[in-house]
């Protein structure tokens, strides 16, 4: 993996004719969700603007706090993937968290969770390690986030069921199929992976194999990266019920914890990227469960105007700086 890819591959797939079409997309799925909902659009810009900037920043903090603990997360599935690999010290765990805010960053401006691909990319480069095997922690975080997604869906829905609302139903019929599909390409990744790989070419097979066992191997130690896990989705619901608090809205647990799994789940969507539209149609019919219509949006907006904007302002930022140092060491060490 040399090193044009950050720079060459990531701005031709985010300046592509796909992403721009994606985005008109999100602007069409946006433009539907104000016209259905006769949203009066001053009305829920004075609701936004009533909100306590005190909590606000509260709830800031507590999202990027979160990316922090998701990149020790990582950092547990990395260390299990590359145990032969890591008698080396692996970069710090700034750099871990960076690296999921940066990946983050990226899949909310392309389609197919490119993002993935890049944070991978970042760890090989700077930890020395195989490219392939760390894509294979990446998957195995996935396959661990859609199966406590799926298990806390249900746990919010079990207390939430009374409403009978459809947006549960749905969401739950699909996190389940999704962590169904993810358990069944596990399972048949670790039955007949090693048989598939003697059937590749060569240089496919050690790739593959790496592959294989970065993803395998990375669920060692699983208390403690469930614990992990738990703790990044319990910050989830703390930012929603501090932006809630900040509105002076009245919000249950459940509800707030089914609206930040649910919102997760349909940022994986590939129509648009970071599932921009979609996410703010699903989160405002979930919230409108116990909250009136122009609420119900001014949370909505208001905990993706952090959730989402300030991530592409903040990442766009750290983008350049990084690939700005790149460039730099890369010229000084050329002299």
């Amino acid at each position: 993996m040399n090193k044009s890819f950050s720079e060459n591959v990531l701005k031709k797939r985010i300046f592509s004719p796909t992403t721009f079409i994606s985005f008109t997309i999100a602007a069409l799925i946006i433009s539907f969700l104000l016209t259905r909902f006769d949203i009066d659009i001053s009305q829920t810009w004075e609701r936004i603007s009533q909100a306590d900037p005190k909590l606000y920043i509260a709830a800031a903090i507590v999202y990027y706090v979160g990316f922090i603990i998701r990149g020790y997360r990582w950092r547990l599935l990395v260390q299990n993937a590359h145990p032969e690999e890591t008698k080396n010290p692996l970069p710090s765990l700034m750099f871990f968290g960076q690296s999921m805010f940066l990946g983050w960053f990226v899949n909310s401006i392309s389609w197919f969770r490119m993002g993935d691909a890049y944070r991978a990319y970042l760890l090989s480069n700077k930890g020395h390690l195989s490219f392939s095997r760390t894509m294979g922690s990446v998957l195995a975080e996935r396959v661990l986030d859609m199966l406590i997604v799926t298990g806390l869906l249900a746990f919010a829905a079990g207390m939430l069921w009374r409403s009978k609302s459809e947006n549960i139903s749905g969401l739950l019929i699909i996190a389940i199929g999704l962590a169904c599909l993810a358990l069944v390409g596990l399972f048949g990744m670790t039955l007949i992976g090693k048989r598939l790989a003697l059937r590749l070419p060569g240089p496919l097979r050690a790739i593959y194999l790496n592959f294989h066992e970065g993803t395998t191997k990375s669920f060692r130690r699983l208390p403690h990266i469930v614990l992990a896990s738990a703790t990044s989705w319990l910050f989830e619901v703390m930012r929603l019920f501090l932006m809630a608090y900040a509105l002076n809205l009245e919000v249950s647990i459940p509800l707030l914890l089914f609206t930040a799994l649910a919102a997760s789940l349909l940022s994986t969507t590939p129509i648009t990227p970071g599932g921009v539209g979609i996410v703010e149609f699903g989160m405002t019919g979930i919230f409108m469960i116990a909250l009136s219509r122009e609420d119900a949006i001014s949370l909505t907006l208001l905990d993706r105007s952090i959730q989402y904007l300030s991530v592409i302002i903040l990442g766009s930022l750290l983008f350049m700086v990084r690939a700005l140092l790149t460039r730099r060491s890369q010229a000084t060490s050329s002299q």
